[in-house]
């Protein structure tokens, strides 16, 4: 996470954003760098954390998603928003390079895969809403 973020574009007005991540030093520079950018940002440090911000409206335009948890997967809260149709899109980020379990993920559709660490200008590209 070495991009300058004054460099990065400014989304819409009042974007939503939720990061499940468990690392504080990762999750505490992504919400800092994206409040700057005047996103509205909330932070889960598990997946029940997660799936409980999910339970509420409004839903976030757009989910940072860490694969793994201390209480389990992200892609049980993929599985779930896919199951349930939850209108968010999703961004998987993981440092794990096994490609059987990367399979699975991408299975899921989520709308982007990063492996860690996080390019934020890649990001930023995608996160539109």
């Amino acid at each position: 996470m070495s991009e300058d973020p004054s460099a990065l574009p400014i989304p819409t007005p009042n974007p939503r954003l939720l990061i499940i991540e468990d690392d504080p030093a990762t999750s505490n520079a992504l919400r800092r760098i994206f409040a700057r950018s005047g996103w509205s940002v909330a932070v889960a440090s598990t997946v029940a954390e997660g799936c409980g911000h999910l339970e509420t409206a409004p839903h976030p335009d757009w989910i940072i998603l860490d694969l793994m948890l201390p209480d389990g997967e992200g892609t049980e809260i993929l599985r779930m928003i896919r199951r349930d149709a939850i209108q968010v899109r999703v961004a998987v980020t993981t440092g794990m390079s096994d490609t059987a379990r990367l399979d699975v993920v991408r299975k899921l559709n989520p709308d982007m895969l990063l492996s860690k660490p996080i390019n934020l200008s890649e990001l930023f590209k995608t996160l539109v809403v």
